[in-house]
């Protein structure tokens, strides 16, 4: 598991934020109502990777954050553990 190198929790995932733009078809049903189809999402190739627990950036690129959530550090973590404990 990855540790956040800023609140030294273990964590399993990040937050990925994207910039971009979102548009859709945007129209009215056969119910009279207004509706939206055929979602598109044009990204602006600008994402951070965030820790879930403290919300730090901890990346920019998904290839360092993919690497990150792969690598695993057993002694950091018995290290993280241990000090989790005498909290």
């Amino acid at each position: 598991m990855a540790i956040c190198p800023y609140c030294k929790k273990v964590i399993e995932t990040l937050i990925q934020y994207r910039e971009g733009t979102e548009y859709s078809n945007f129209f009215i049903n056969e119910d009279g109502e207004a509706d939206y189809e055929d979602e598109i999402f044009e990204d602006e190739e600008t994402s951070e990777y965030r820790c879930v627990e403290c919300q730090k950036v901890l990346f920019y690129d998904w290839a360092e954050a993919e690497q990150f959530l792969k690598d695993t550090d057993e002694l950091q973590e018995i290290i993280v553990e241990k000090i989790g404990q005498k909290e």
